[in-house]
């Protein structure tokens, strides 16, 4: 196997269920898909990727400020 080929099918094996045989079959799809198609797969799940980590993030920021304003609250009542 090329070294190409081996680099795809080991990166499409680490998806869950993705084995050896599977991981080709899938290389080997992609090489004969269009070239248009192959991109907009591929930013379609970097932009997904990107997306739910952002919004993630975001969630978790909204979550941690009103704690950290009560834990300041807390430590300041205490210094009194």
């Amino acid at each position: 196997m090329s070294k190409l080929l081996d680099n795809v099918c080991s990166e499409l094996q680490r998806l869950p269920g993705i084995g050896r045989r599977t991981a080709l079959r899938l290389a080997m799809h992609i090489l004969k898909m269009e070239p248009a198609v192959v991109d907009s797969l591929s930013s379609s799940i970097a932009r997904f990727r990107h997306d739910v980590v952002s919004k993630k993030v975001r969630i978790l920021l909204l979550l941690i400020s009103p704690l950290m304003l009560i834990v300041y609250f807390i430590i300041f009542l205490l210094a009194l």
